[in-house]
This record gives C-alpha cells, sequence and structure tokens, in this order.
C-alpha cells in the first residue's frame, strides 16, 4: 500500500563546514587624530578666596588652618584642617553662609576627604578647561593599564587623570540629565576601546532601543 508521507523528514548528516579564521593586520590609529587641551583653568583669586573661607568660618566661631588648594578642570579644592572638638556638621551647615560670602554657586564641601583628616571645599572656576580624551590617553594612569579593556573616566577635582577596567564591573550604567554628557562618555567609552583592541579581538553589540 501507499507509504505515509511525513512533512517532517530527517535530512542526512551534513558535514560541518570547515571555517579557516584569517588573522588580518593589526590596525595601528594614530593618537595624533585626537586633540589636545590647549585651555587652562581661570580659579577665582586663590589667596583672596583662601581668606574669606577662613574669616567666614572664624565669624561663626571656627577657627581652622587652611592646608593645600588643587586646581583641578572646573572646580578649585580648598582643604582646611577643622580644630579639634568641632562637629563636622558643624562645617557642613555653613555650607550656605560660605557660598553667600564667595558668591560661589554651586559650592560643594567634601567632609572629610577621604583618606585625610581634612575638610575639602570646591568652588567652580571663572573659566573651566575642557578634558580632552587624548590627554587621559596619554597620562601614566593609562600607559600602566593591565587590561586592555581600560577605559578613560576623566580628571578629578586636582587635575589627576582617572581610568577604570570595564571587565572587572559587573555592568556599568551611565545616568544623569538632558546635556550632562551622557552621550560623549559613551563615545569616549568606544573610542578608548577601539585604541586598544584590534578587530579580530573587539566585537561591539550596540543597541539602540529608540
Amino acid at each position: 500500500g501507499p507509504q505515509a508521507i511525513f512533512p517532517y523528514e530527517e535530512a542526512a548528516d551534513e558535514v560541518p563546514a570547515v571555517v579557516t579564521k584569517r588573522i588580518r593586520k593589526r590596525v595601528i590609529i594614530p593618537i595624533d587624530l585626537l586633540e589636545s587641551s590647549t585651555e587652562k583653568p581661570s580659579p577665582a583669586d586663590i589667596d583672596a578666596t583662601r581668606e574669606k573661607i577662613q574669616k567666614t568660618l572664624a565669624t561663626f566661631g571656627i577657627m581652622v588652618e587652611m592646608d593645600d588648594v588643587n586646581v583641578g578642570p572646573t572646580v578649585t579644592q580648598y582643604t582646611l584642617r577643622p580644630p579639634i572638638g568641632v562637629k563636622l556638621s558643624r562645617l557642613t551647615g555653613l555650607a550656605n553662609e560660605l557660598s553667600l560670602a564667595l558668591a560661589a554657586h554651586p559650592l560643594r564641601m567634601e567632609a572629610p576627604i577621604p583618606g585625610k583628616s581634612l575638610v575639602g571645599i570646591e568652588i567652580p572656576n571663572l573659566a573651566a578647561a575642557k578634558v580632552k580624551l587624548k590627554d587621559i590617553m596619554m597620562s601614566e594612569a593609562f600607559k600602566k593599564r593591565t587590561s586592555n579593556l581600560t577605559i578613560s573616566m576623566g580628571k578629578d577635582v586636582s587635575g589627576k587623570c582617572h581610568v577604570a577596567d570595564l571587565a572587572r564591573m559587573p555592568h556599568l550604567l551611565i545616568a544623569g540629565s538632558t546635556g550632562s554628557g551622557k552621550s560623549v562618555a559613551i563615545n569616549t567609552i568606544i573610542i578608548s576601546l577601539l585604541y586598544q583592541n584590534s578587530p579580530d579581538d573587539l566585537k561591539l553589540v550596540l543597541v539602540d532601543p529608540k
């Protein structure tokens, strides 16, 4: 009698195709494609500002000893040593008074500075200096990297360059308000990776849900 015909018949065993991977030449991207920063930050009068901080706190009965001043690309950090017995909450509570006396808005107070027995007061510079990617990639922090998934993070308030190892992060969230630089940060990460890896080593999947 006629045999039943099934819509799905077993196909003959196929021999897997042999894929020969061709090692391509390493792509060297010239660092000269990037620009170095030619701008310098312009802080307010450092000596006058130090004196104003000291006098304003003295008005409220807190006699502080001023320490180092660190000029960063966007803010200048003034450090001070509070007297023994004064609670840090008293200092942080005077942030608005200092902001008014210095005519500096916004003013950020770090009490204490991590790893130091000092309090930091960060005041915006009169003119900020742009932080360029080339400056980070030419820094000692980037040159001494131990991973080819190192990404450039930027500079801190003292102007020190910082990098991070993407491989050590379970994930990375970039958040911020409109115009705060999220897309610039993503572009910086991608360029950092392109400069360290060849096309054979680096594969990117970019998904834009919009």
